[in-house]
């Protein structure tokens, strides 16, 4: 923009000086002071922008020669005002020209400049590319490596756990069955509460087993004061047995006795007969004795062998 300012305004001063048309002149003029205030704006622009110290000495290069054409180019509009087209001509021709070339010449040591810049621009832009690429891709090979190191230890947290927990049951299941094992897993997870409740399930079961097993001593220690009762009322029955024998039999020879007295004391012949009634007698009750001792002592041996 501005060395295409910097043109049209010389275009402008060469068609000033050429022309003898008043109104041509006026057109001509304001289309040089409205590139002069185009160029003002857009040379600001570039100093402003401008942060290397070469372009700063370019443009600085620029601003003076600038200022050299532009007070020839001044003087010839000057000189056309005053309706002196010769010596307004003559001043472009050796003036205005004469500062234009080097005016030019640093315009494209300006060029050479800004795309000298831009390739210096663009290599950095594709060594930043290039940086941000490798950096890229180490980043995403980090992420990789530490997600797949992640998963490894939470594959871990979960299936040593898990097989810990599958052996002890295998183990219940079809080994030792030793009811007393315990997870006893710290994790503060699922498989940790897990582990919590089924250790308290199993310490409950072992509570189970122990109260069955003092039940059962204990219903072992009364069956075997029961077996001995049993034998004692068996033996007692046993002795009644005999004792009820022999009164059995003392009432066998006292029924002889009171037939033998009979049959020698006629005289006592009541007397005997009486005492013989109430041996009869005597001897059936002892029978009838007998007979329930046998059936409690039956009945007491059938107890012992059921117990």
């Amino acid at each position: 923009d501005v060395q295409e300012s910097m043109q049209r305004i010389y275009n402008s001063i060469l068609i000033t000086a050429s022309s003898d048309d008043p109104a041509a002149q006026k057109r001509e003029k304001e289309s040089i002071e409205k590139q002069r205030t185009l160029y003002r704006e857009s040379f600001k622009k570039l100093e402003d922008l401008e942060k290397n110290e070469e372009g700063k000495a370019i443009l600085e290069k620029i601003k003076n020669l600038t200022q050299t054409a532009s007070t020839a180019n001044s003087k010839a509009l000057a000189l056309v005002s005053e309706a002196k087209p010769d010596e307004a001509r003559r001043t472009i021709r050796n003036e205005s020209i004469v500062a234009m070339h080097p005016l030019l010449d640093s315009f494209d040591d300006l060029s050479a400049y800004q795309k000298k810049q831009a390739n210096s621009g663009y290599i950095k832009a594709i060594a930043a590319y290039e940086s941000a690429r490798n950096g890229l891709l180490i980043g995403c090979s980090m992420a990789c490596l530490i997600a797949i190191a992640f998963t490894v230890l939470i594959t871990r947290s979960i299936v040593t756990p898990l097989n810990s927990i599958i052996a002890i049951m295998r183990n219940i299941a079809e080994g030792e069955r030793d009811l007393t094992q315990n997870m006893s897993l710290d994790s503060r997870d699922e498989l940790g509460e897990l582990s919590k409740w089924f250790d308290m399930f199993m310490d409950n079961i072992q509570e189970d087993i122990n109260q069955i097993g003092k039940s059962t001593h204990q219903i072992a220690t009364a069956a075997a004061q029961l077996h001995t009762t049993a034998e004692l009322i068996a033996t007692g029955a046993e002795q009644v047995a005999v004792q009820a024998a022999n009164v059995a039999a003392a009432g066998e020879e006292m029924s002889a006795s009171s037939g033998d007295i009979a049959q020698n004391c006629s005289m006592a012949a009541e007397g005997s007969t009486h005492a013989s009634e109430a041996a009869v007698s005597g001897a059936t009750i002892v029978d009838e004795t007998i007979s329930v001792m046998n059936r409690i002592a039956i009945r007491v041996r059938e107890t012992a062998k059921t117990v």
